[in-house]
């Protein structure tokens, strides 16, 4: 059935809802529409939560978070090969520069409003740090951090957050469909943005947009074609939401709209077999969970520090060996011992120490680490179609041992002398979810037992999510090849192209400006009148 809105936004995670509540508020009629059987996108199997820089509720705490550091930090971690904190856009490409700049003016404005409204209700995480909260350009390394709550007031998850907009969405008169599936954008004949062709239950409609259409579709996370052909690297898995196959990033390339930031998604590691089979609920392995647990490479050494934030763990896999002509790390090899086993095995999403029962085929165990070398290159050889055929080096048996014994030595001696593990403020935060500390000394790390039996897991690159696609402006339009507006066409969220290159500035660094350049681009499209550029 044909319809038609004054605003018709694409997708119904953060970025689009936001949309819709600031084009309804003002004043416009607002039709979503989500290609999956439920609302929420990738927003609802995250953890919902947001990164807001200059908060109110910091400012309220005197906590200073000024603008100058602020735009140095987001700069700084973005392009650090380009970096120039002399010059004004601070080594950034003049686009980057621009949307980092309104995300820093308008998030905390964003988030008040939304807040008002009824669409966010959340807790302020005063105490949680940046990813990089040791850098000097951040001056405020803990603070911008909002969890969602759940109706009794508990921490919530992007479960809360999706059920908090979509409610106030309805509230302000949007009208949300699932099960449509954007397959066109429609342009008149001067090239404005008029409206969508939409598949139903096998029927093709027009969608008429009377003043814009706001894609906010989500990324091309669960596109392996897309992610093979657009990334810096290898990836084996996403766990983003089904409906995240790159179709904003598919239309807009057939109209000759130019596509940037496509390398870098926003990634994390995962348990390999996991991520081979690709289930809907398929979750991240944030952190190395346990104390008394490594990880090494197809060489049986240590390849990093174990505790890094996820997306720079990622990026560890994808170091290039040129003499093998190999990723020396596509694989590394989670190690840990009986009392790891113990004391950190749980059912938590991504978690890999799974209990007796649950999700734990993945883990290999050996009485002895001889049998558990035996019992990983045997792993390895099932799973050869899949990996390129990698395999462990005729010595990794020799060196394990050694690794470990090495681990052990700094675990006692409470530094890590290799990779500085849990030296970062991030570190010991998301250490302290995982369970007691076992080593006050030295809280992320622990001695191994000296007898077994010991486990292993296979840990590959994986991502949340692309955040690569059309450029826009901090208002959301969209810009053609020529760098210009195309009217009636806004974007927002990982389905554009985000000014972070290769970071994850902090936890909500995905949230956070998906929520503010949706709500900026709600505002601007429902003040576009036909004719309008």
């Amino acid at each position: 059935m044909d319809r038609s809105a004054d605003v018709i936004v694409v997708g119904s995670g953060a970025a689009g809802y936001a949309a819709a509540i600031a084009a309804a508020g003002e004043g416009a009629e607002v039709l979503v529409v989500e290609k999956c059987p439920i609302v929420g996108g990738t927003t609802r199997k995250s953890g919902g939560w947001y990164w807001i820089p200059n908060n109110a509720e910091m400012r309220a705490l005197g906590i200073a978070d000024p603008r100058e550091d602020a735009l140095r930090y987001m700069a700084r971690l973005s392009r650090p090969e380009a970096y120039d904190p002399s010059d004004p856009h601070l080594g950034l490409q003049e686009w980057e520069h621009a949307l980092i700049s309104a995300f820093y003016d308008h998030a905390a404005d964003v988030a008040e409003a939304l807040a008002a409204a009824g669409a966010l209700k959340s807790m302020h995480a005063k105490d949680f740090p940046d990813y990089f909260a040791q850098l000097p350009e951040n001056q405020a390394p803990s603070g911008r951090v909002f969890i969602p709550v759940t109706p009794d007031g508990e921490m919530g998850n992007g479960i809360d957050m999706v059920a908090q907009l979509s409610a106030a969405a309805l509230q302000s008169g949007v009208v949300t469909l699932v099960d449509h599936a954007v397959e066109q954008l429609l342009l008149d004949e001067r090239g404005r943005a008029v409206g969508l062709s939409v598949r139903h239950e096998g029927e093709v409609s027009v969608f008429t947009a009377r003043s814009a259409v706001i894609f906010a579709s989500g990324g091309f996370g669960q596109d392996r074609e897309l992610r093979r052909e657009l990334l810096a690297g290898p990836i084996f898995g996403s766990c983003a939401a089904p409906g995240s196959t790159g179709d904003f990033l598919r239309i807009a390339t057939a109209l000759g709209i130019p596509s940037r930031a496509t390398a870098y998604p926003w990634m994390s590691p995962a348990v390999l077999e996991r991520a081979l089979r690709n289930d809907s609920d398929l979750e991240m392995t944030f952190q190395a969970t346990g104390d008394s647990m490594i990880e090494v490479n197809r060489l049986g050494i240590r390849a990093a520090n174990e505790k890094l934030q996820y997306n720079e763990q990622t990026l560890v896999h994808w170091e290039w060996d040129a003499q093998r002509a190999e990723y020396r790390n596509l694989l590394l090899f989670m190690v840990w011992d009986q009392p790891c086993q113990d004391a950190y095995e749980s059912d938590l999403p991504g978690n890999p120490i799974a209990p007796d029962g649950g999700d734990n085929a993945h883990i290999i165990r050996g009485e002895t680490l001889t049998e558990l070398t035996a019992a990983l290159g045997e792993r390895l050889a099932t799973l050869a179609p899949h990996t390129g055929g990698f395999y462990l080096d005729e010595d990794f048996g020799v060196r394990l041992p050694e690794t470990i014994a090495r681990y052990n030595k700094q675990a006692r001696a409470g530094k890590d002398e290799d990779f500085s593990r849990g030296e970062m403020p991030i570190e010991t935060f998301f250490n302290s979810f995982h369970g007691e500390v076992r080593n006050p000394e030295s809280p992320t790390m622990h001695p191994f037992a000296d007898n077994g039996p010991y486990y292993a897991t296979i840990i590959a690159p994986g991502m949340l999510d692309s955040k690569g696609g059309p450029i826009t402006d901090p208002t959301g339009r969209v810009l053609d090849s020529a760098g210009k507006p195309i009217p009636g066409l806004y974007g927002a969220g990982n389905c554009v192209a985000s000014p972070s290159g290769k970071a994850y500035w902090a936890g909500g660094a995905t949230i956070g400006p998906a929520l503010t350049f949706g709500y900026l681009a709600g505002k601007a499209a429902a003040k576009e009148t036909v004719g309008t550029a």
